[in-house]
């Protein structure tokens, strides 16, 4: 027999195919009580003729379309059943091609046709042997039969893609399905799918908040999947990040309790305990570490150190306890970020947190305890945590990771204590050599970028121009997509375009500096005006423009015409453009 070919789509209608036979059969030794009747085994045959006589490969929202139209038309619930089925396979499960023999007659013996609720006077059937989707069916089972285990892999791999990808914010209709007018977008619709359009939005935000959709969008997003998926608990993760972003600390602190209250419990994996006290779900200590860990970030985010600090230390003393490395780690790190960088720009620093009654060398000693000697001993190879899995390659490559930015942070107090550099040039070796490892959400990468900019300062603190501008330029021009994001805009990228101008300055080249301080300008007018257009906003429009034209008088020209248009004085704003005497061919073009 000649098999099928296996596309991503044909192993999806087979698992289609194979509920519909169940529904219409039963399952096992179970009997259906809802065969299909004749209409409804109708449509099902067209439908299914018409998916696997496609020239072309389906994508899933046309397959979930089709779906969609079976369970409204023709029975409820196989749109979950099939859904269901996808889910799993996009989680990681393996494909299985294996079908009862059963599907081809309808020769099988029921215990009580009672069951039913229409009238059995012949035996069920649902394919035969010889019918079209019979012999496809047949086809597809005996590839996958004959492929090899490289081959049956390279089917999941391809399965996992077609069932992440979707072309654009396509919109799916729900009507007379959930309830009427209802939209669901396409990337949340579906708990994995949501899951992962949670993470990219998260990233995005983080590195590159301009190619994040707008906030607006993104909180009718987030209400839909708190109410069409609840086991989405990351959604409020992603709230609190949208809250810091808009200053809001109580939304922020809101939506991480909920968070962790999501987080509380978890499946019990003992099966033995679990058998014994009748318990699937026992309670997490995770957000006991975690919680006061990230609220006292919030706090220092939001410059409440005192409650940060008091936070920081409940989430040390329960990692102590558990005996959690990670979170040890992060906690110190963070606590070494409230004494280093919860002060003025200067890093002027304020006087250790402690009580009252303490004298200035006891606070001094509590301060020191705080930032953790190790953070000094930039010379010595980091240690993987103990009680760690075999398996934990992920939560490995975070503990490098916080182990840099502490090292990091404590390169940053040196430099403002004037401590002598070679150990700062020790402590320095680790987070620039960060990426050399798997780096999963471009983290090491961010860690590279701050080590980047800090050496790039420290040359221009030390009256090292050139070598920083080289450092500077080379950070930019190396500023390329990590797969998630097009680019990355972090505050490294940031400083790093500054010190290149301050260093063209330092050596006497003002007039690069200046045109590279002025193009910087020039982009901050320009998005502004067309924020404004976009928003109708006239007013500032004009104010944007009065800015542009000493500058750019060209750009301040094109667009106070094209101002004008949509205000309605076209033919002002054509005469204006006539006027331009200048031999710009770009500008004439345009």
């Amino acid at each position: 027999m000649i098999g099928e070919p296996l596309r991503p789509y044909k192993v999806a209608v087979f698992y289609l195919l194979r509920n519909l036979f169940r529904m219409h059969f039963g399952y096992k030794t179970v009997p259906s009580p809802r065969p299909f009747v004749n209409v409804e085994h109708t449509r099902i045959l067209i439908l299914f003729y018409g998916l696997t006589s496609s020239e072309r490969d389906v994508t899933y929202e046309e397959v979930l379309k089709v779906v969609r139209f079976m369970d409204i038309h023709i029975r409820r619930g196989i749109y979950y059943d099939f859904v269901y089925c996808m889910e799993r396979l996009a989680y990681g499960e393996h494909i299985s091609m294996q079908v009862d023999d059963t599907i081809f007659h309808g020769r099988r013996e029921f215990a009580d046709t009672a069951l039913y609720e229409t009238p059995l006077p012949k035996p069920l059937q649902f394919l035969t042997a010889k019918s079209y989707l019979g012999i496809w069916l047949k086809r597809a089972i005996a590839q996958w039969n004959r492929a090899t285990q490289a081959q049956q892999f390279e089917y999941s791999i391809n399965m996992h893609k077609w069932l992440n990808e979707y072309s654009g914010n396509v919109e799916i209709s729900f009507d007379n399905f959930l309830r009427p007018s209802f939209k669901m977008p396409i990337p949340i619709e579906s708990s994995f799918k949501a899951r992962r359009w949670i993470s990219q939005q998260m990233h995005l935000l983080q590195v590159c908040p301009s190619s994040a959709i707008f906030t607006s969008e993104k909180l009718e997003w987030i209400s839909m999947i708190k109410d069409r998926h609840p086991d989405v608990d990351s959604v409020y993760l992603l709230e609190m990040m949208l809250a810091i972003q808009s200053y809001n600390q109580v939304a922020a602190v809101e939506a991480l309790k909920i968070f962790f209250d999501f987080t509380a419990l978890k499946f019990n994996e003992n099966l033995v305990d679990a058998t014994q006290s009748h318990r699937l779900a026992v309670p997490s200590h995770y957000q006991l570490r975690f919680g006061p860990l990230l609220h006292g970030k919030l706090c220092r985010i939001f410059g409440e150190r005192r409650m940060a600090a008091h936070l920081l230390a409940e989430s040390i003393q329960q990692a102590q306890l558990s005996s959690d490395s990670v979170c040890n780690r992060m906690a110190n790190v963070e606590v070494t970020a409230v004494e280093v960088l919860g002060n003025d720009p200067l890093l002027n620093f304020a006087p250790p947190i402690a009580e009252e009654n303490q004298t200035e060398e006891e606070a001094e000693q509590v301060d020191r305890r705080m930032m953790q000697s190790n953070l000094d001993k930039g010379h010595e190879e980091e240690a993987e945590p103990e009680n760690m899995p075999d398996d934990a390659g992920e939560t490995l490559e975070l503990y490098r990771n916080v182990l840099a930015s502490a090292k990091l942070l404590s390169v940053v107090s040196d430099m403002a204590k004037c401590r002598p550099t070679s150990s700062t040039i020790e402590m320095m070796q680790l987070p620039l050599r960060a990426c050399t490892t798997t780096d999963k959400g471009s983290k090491a990468r961010i860690v590279e970028n701050t080590a980047i900019a800090i050496a790039s300062s420290n040359c221009l603190r030390n009256g090292l121009f050139k070598v920083a501008e080289e450092i500077s330029e080379y950070m930019l021009n190396s500023n390329v997509s990590d797969g998630a994001a097009p680019c990355h805009e972090t505050e490294s990228q940031a400083v790093a375009g500054v010190n290149c101008a301050y260093a063209l300055a330092s050596r006497g080249e003002h007039s690069l500096a200046l045109d590279a301080a002025q193009h910087v300008r020039i982009c901050k007018l320009l998005i502004e005006f067309e924020q404004n257009l976009l928003n109708d906003d006239a007013v500032n429009c004009e104010f944007s423009l009065q800015e542009l034209a000493p500058i750019v008088p060209t750009e301040a020209l094109l667009r106070k015409a094209l101002l004008m248009g949509l205000k309605g004085e076209t033919r002002k704003g054509l005469n204006l453009l006539q006027k331009y005497s200048g031999r710009d061919p770009m500008v004439l073009a345009r």
